[in-house]
């Protein structure tokens, strides 16, 4: 899946996100507030686009379980940006 800015929003959200691939989004893929999300088996690829973030996430609770965070074009930047969340991530490369 291609996203022009964020593909995926949630606001209190509950969902789990399984066996895809999302490509050069600009912004966050996954933009969260208040939610808990879990992706399992979830490719991010972002290698054309600066200011960009795979996961950001607002008092949320996000789970990571076997994704792949590939080659984020963000020298300021980090895979996944969280504030006032809870964060757990089980075998995640980052290429």
């Amino acid at each position: 899946m291609n996203g022009a800015d964020k593909l995926f929003t949630g606001l209190n959200l509950v969902s789990n996100i399984s066996n895809l691939t999302i490509k050069n989004t600009l912004g966050a893929s996954l933009d969260l507030t208040g939610s808990k999300v879990t992706t399992n088996h979830v490719t991010f690829i972002n290698d054309n686009n600066t200011n960009s973030c795979a996961v950001k996430t607002l008092m949320s609770e996000y789970n990571s379980s076997h994704d792949t965070f590939t080659n984020l074009n963000n020298s300021k930047g980090s895979a996944i940006t969280t504030d006032m969340g809870k964060l757990n991530i089980i075998n995640a490369p980052v290429k």
